[in-house]
């Protein structure tokens, strides 16, 4: 689960960074001019009572051509639902379903978030910058047109990390998110670019929770702790 909400939602690819690249050695060190852009990112998306991200994620791995996904997220609070390729994940805060239709098979998992749970939730990502694993700072400035794209860095303090480096491109006065890439250690990169955010549609609760009873002789695998 890590890997599908962290290593490939916050996707990447290598750009030529102009400039000097920061380098911290705590969390503490990082960069008060990204903290203040993060703090109004943080909190135009806690002002959302709901939101649909669509994006397209590409995928590089040494020596294959490059792949293309589609998916997209709808959160509510801490509920969302997550789909990318063949699996549909939901929670409800309490309980995670993924789904794969292909094979019409759903496990069911505790909603364990945090530093020490199997799950890292979509809140969560946002909340990255707060947390004493990573230091980051603004290292480019450069302009699309007439329109500035800042881009910051964020890297592990984790030496065994798999990757070295995640980069978010803000875009625009309003610094909307352009992408999100993630450096791997082993050569691969992936990058995720936001087609559209769509923010304070109605939807009801019980989106969020999977229903078995939908999907004839459906192979459940329930792996919570009762």
């Amino acid at each position: 689960m890590k890997q599908i909400f962290f290593t490939v939602t916050f996707a990447a690819i290598s750009v030529l960074v102009m400039g000097q690249t920061a380098t911290f050695s705590s969390n503490q060190e990082s960069d008060p001019e990204a903290t203040a852009v993060l703090d109004e990112l943080r909190q135009t998306f806690d002002a959302y009572d709901t939101a649909k991200y669509d994006f397209d994620i590409d995928i590089e791995i040494p020596g294959s051509a490059v792949e293309t996904r589609a998916g997209d997220l709808v959160q509510k609070g801490e509920k969302f639902v997550f789909t990318f390729g063949d699996q549909i994940v939901y929670s409800d805060n309490e309980s995670v379903w993924i789904h794969d239709p292909t094979i019409n098979s759903v496990q069911i998992y505790d909603a364990d978030f945090g530093d020490d749970g199997s799950f890292i939730s979509p809140t969560e990502m946002l909340n990255i910058y707060k947390s004493d694993d990573y230091t980051y700072a603004i290292v480019n400035e450069y302009f699309e047109g007439q329109t500035v794209v800042k881009e910051l860095d964020f890297k592990p303090l984790d030496t065994d990390s798999e990757f070295f480096k995640i980069r978010l491109e803000l875009i625009g006065k309003n610094n909307d998110i352009k992408s999100i890439k993630v450096f791997s250690k082993d050569g691969s990169r992936y990058i995720l670019r936001i087609k559209s955010i769509i923010p304070n549609e109605k939807i009801e609760d019980d989106y969020f929770t999977f229903d078995a009873s939908k999907y004839e002789n459906i192979q459940i695998e329930n792996l919570r702790i009762d």
